[in-house]
């Protein structure tokens, strides 16, 4: 149980009105600090990646700087998360189908709409859940992290639509 001064550092801000000029403004005031775990008192910094502009000497993946292996050099990067120093090899990417290519690469008014909703249909499609047997022998390694499954894998999605005379 978190003692009382912590709970109320946790509390919601103050909401109070003003008014100026016939219209009503809210103002926060006594805003809290953010807290990373419940035993912490210090305030969240931001905190910026930069840009993604290194890239994998070997397999050529974007990469953060702040994603090198920490003893190689801002000047030549060592990447380890991405291919671990060519000791992953991935095959060349397979020809899209035919509808999926046009989806992505031509600008008709299908494609134009396909990119304008993307994010919604991956939103839509996010939550979904899958059941398979997992292969535990490639888990325990100390480099990227596998998922191996073996035997059928089951997609479980619910309707993407709401019943009948429903609110979505």
């Amino acid at each position: 149980m978190l003692r009382q001064s912590r709970r109320e550092t946790l509390a919601l801000a103050t909401i109070s009105e003003c008014s100026s000029s016939g219209s009503s403004v809210t103002v926060l005031s006594n805003v809290p600090k953010v807290h990373i775990f419940p035993w912490t008192f210090q305030e969240l910094n931001y905190h910026t990646l930069g840009n993604m502009d290194h890239k994998c000497s070997i397999c050529k993946a974007k990469m953060w700087l702040d994603e090198r292996k920490s003893n190689s050099s801002i000047k030549s990067p060592v990447f380890m998360t991405c291919c671990a120093n060519s000791k992953v090899l991935l095959p060349p990417l397979q020809e899209l189908p035919p509808f999926l290519n046009v989806l992505l690469t031509r600008t008709n008014t299908q494609s134009h709409l396909f990119h304008q909703n993307i994010r919604l249909y991956n939103s839509a499609l996010a939550f979904t859940s899958i059941g398979a047997k997992i292969d535990h022998s490639v888990t325990s390694t100390r480099s990227i992290y596998t998922f191996r499954i073996y035997g059928e894998m089951y997609h479980n999605i619910g309707t993407l639509l709401p019943d009948h005379e429903s609110c979505p």
